[in-house]
């Protein structure tokens, strides 16, 4: 949600003055009128605005080279963190080479640093505050804290949940050293999705480093992505339809090394296991995988990246014994396989998807208990399988997505 620093029915201004500029989206911003005291921007949080949770703050801005003037954020009257405009891009009013926007990157190439205030709680009811202070840093003319408009975005997601019963959607972030500690449970608000459909697989399709959702139609097997801010949904795109219900999408990973999540498939009729190869949210080519038989026995997983060479690999459960291998791949090139570890002998615990939650390069393994609803992960290293981690417990009507 993007709100315009000079929209005066959602922004209380003090000691700020709306100005013109064709750089500014809506070729209109803010600045402060009076040097000599702060300015000051104010928005209460509403229900229609978020559930309460974690948010990403952006603030579209000027940096010019007159000074460095210092953004305060505050929540509730208390101070949540400080930002320095010295990125000093050159001038000393505001253009379009000293526009800081809500984009990758600022004019001169650099990375933008927005969003500027990251993890910051928010809740409906609550009032944001930037005060900022205008600085000359001894120059005849100020910065002025030139604001064009705030954005906020959910914080990232790790998993994604499905209510069977109810179709709600929900959604974890982790945290902790090792990344397995449940950080924050968030409601996804959307309307209940029909039971024909059912989440298949999570990676970021359209660039934004947000997990999306890919759906699929169980019953006329049509596909739909949605597109996430963290736990805010942006917008449903259907993609190519497999009425083919034999073919299951398995997971999702980086097959080729291009940067793009790629989509698992299986036929469990034929055997016949396969990647579609996609370009954001189009798929641009489907690749059947040449490897060593697997028959029925075997049930495919997921996708992930388990040796650590950014490549997707294949995980695969043998039913008939329960060990857990993967297919070792180079692109969609099948290389060997390698064993993991024994998956409990009882059935009880369920794969529910892989993610690195310890960032060290290799993907990790999520797991689910059919029983007592306890969750756990498989965590990976170098040498391949670590160590298991119990986590949170869930309700048994939920049904997890790495």
């Amino acid at each position: 949600m993007k709100i315009e620093a000079e929209n005066t029915t959602r922004v209380t201004l003090e000691n700020y003055e709306v100005f013109d500029n064709d750089s500014a989206s809506g070729s209109k911003a803010v600045r402060i009128q009076n040097i000599e005291s702060n300015g000051r921007i104010e928005i209460d949080w509403t229900e229609s605005d978020g559930v309460a949770g974690k948010y990403h703050i952006g603030v579209a801005h000027f940096d010019e080279i007159d000074g460095q003037a210092i953004l305060r954020l505050r929540v509730n009257g208390i101070e949540i963190d400080t930002y320095t405009l010295d990125k000093n891009l050159g001038g000393d009013g505001p253009n379009s080479g000293n526009y800081v926007g809500l984009t990758d990157f600022l004019s001169n190439g650099d990375p933008n640093p927005n969003p500027m205030f990251k993890d910051v709680q928010l809740a409906p009811g609550d009032r944001i505050e930037i005060v900022v202070e205008a600085d000359s840093l001894d120059n005849e003319t100020f910065e002025l804290g030139r604001i064009d408009a705030i954005e906020f975005t959910s914080a990232e997601v790790d998993l994604f949940w499905q209510n069977s019963e109810t179709g709600a959607m929900g959604a974890w972030r982790m945290h902790g050293v090792m990344g397995t500690d449940l950080d924050e449970a968030v409601t996804i608000q959307m309307e209940s999705v029909n039971s024909d459909w059912e989440i298949r697989a999570a990676g970021d399709f359209n660039g934004d480093s947000h997990k999306d959702m890919v759906w699929r139609n169980t019953a006329n097997g049509d596909i739909g992505i949605w597109l996430m801010k963290g736990s805010q949904f942006q917008e449903a795109v259907s993609i190519v339809a497999v009425p083919d219900l034999n073919w299951k999408i398995h997971g999702a990973g980086d097959f080729n090394g291009d940067e793009q999540t790629d989509l698992l498939w299986r036929n469990h009729s034929t055997g016949e296991n396969a990647v579609w190869l996609m370009n954001g949210k189009e798929p641009t080519q489907g690749v059947l995988l040449k490897s060593e038989l697997a028959n029925s026995k075997w049930k495919m997983l997921g996708a992930g990246d388990f040796d650590g060479d950014t490549d997707a690999d294949v995980l695969w459960l043998d039913t008939e014994n329960q060990n857990v291998f993967y297919w070792r791949m180079a692109g969609t090139d099948y290389i060997e396989s390698v064993f993991v570890n024994n998956a409990p002998l009882d059935n009880t615990w369920k794969f529910q998807g892989v993610m690195d939650f310890d960032e060290n390069g290799y993907d990790d393994m999520f797991w689910s208990n059919s029983v007592d609803g306890k969750t756990g992960m498989w965590m990976m290293n170098e040498n391949g399988y670590d160590r298991p981690v119990i986590a949170e417990s869930v309700d048994l009507s939920w049904e997890g997505h790495a």
